[in-house]
């Protein structure tokens, strides 16, 4: 049986301090040197599946310091004409704070430093409460909710990039100025429907036999508010498989059913 339902630093870099020591009473000199690594702004994100129109989608981006403990640390998003931000969190619960600072181009005023591109897009800053990094004891997930707009268009990629930051650098004062990792880029494709298939068994096991049915069922997911025409499913059944008839479809306007004989092994439907 089948039912059919629709419905500026940011390089590694090594400093070092030296000490000579001159003692009096003869030529001894005592040399001791210290060398240490900036911190690192390092970014990885979880590239979310596309998304229908409309959708709301999340993914995490990750920053890891494998430098010196670096103090402040914030992530830039931008996001274009077609995708809103939503929320975003730390450890799921924890609140992000996030600001809205416009319009590309404009100024960070957590970092004072002008953002010039992608022009266009809408920044964002996310500064979880988190005051410093020490280099290589954890990793900062940050998990980013945003939503696709009903008016943005299928198949056209958009694309979302960001940045980790560490507003006070290397220093909890902020001496030195703010660090800045490399900007990291993903797309977000919006399309118009989505496709998927399962069935009743548990497991997806059953005996052989006709004593134990499998339902199988085909779903095509419509974005919301679209309206989709001239969608045709097809679904092969493999030849082990014997169609016991009475198929159904639920939702959609003048859909209709083509189907191999009750009893016949393989076909499509």
């Amino acid at each position: 049986m089948f039912t059919h339902s629709f419905k500026s630093r940011s390089q590694v870099g090594h400093r070092a301090r030296c000490w000579v020591k001159t003692m009096a009473a003869g030529a001894l000199f005592l040399l001791s040197t210290l060398a240490f690594a900036l911190p690192t702004a390092v970014l990885t994100n979880g590239t979310p599946a596309d998304p229908l129109v409309g959708d709301s989608y999340c993914f995490t981006s990750t920053l890891k310091n494998t430098g010196d403990t670096a103090y402040g640390p914030y992530l830039r998003l931008s996001v274009p004409t077609g995708i809103s931000f939503t929320s975003a969190s730390y450890l799921t619960s924890l609140a992000v704070t996030a600001t809205n600072v416009g319009i590309i181009p404009v100024t960070d005023p957590l970092a004072n430093q002008a953002v010039s591109t992608p022009v266009g897009s809408r920044l964002y800053l996310l500064k979880p409460p988190i005051g410093s990094m020490v280099g290589g004891a954890f990793e900062l997930p940050i998990s980013i909710c945003t939503t696709v707009d009903n008016t943005a268009v299928t198949g056209v990629a958009l694309p979302v990039t960001v940045q980790g930051v560490y507003q006070q650098g290397d220093t909890p004062t902020g001496a030195n100025g703010p660090i800045f990792g490399p900007i990291t880029s993903f797309n977000v494709t919006p399309i118009l429907v989505t496709l998927k298939k399962g069935n009743n068994a548990p497991e997806s096991e059953r005996p052989p036999g006709f004593a134990w049915p499998i339902t199988y069922t085909a779903t095509a997911d419509i974005a919301d508010g679209k309206t989709l025409t001239g969608l045709s499913i097809a679904d092969q059944m493999p030849a082990g498989l014997i169609y016991n008839g009475s198929p159904t479809v639920t939702g959609g306007v003048g859909c209709s059913i083509t189907a191999p004989a009750v009893g016949t092994s393989g076909g499509v439907i």
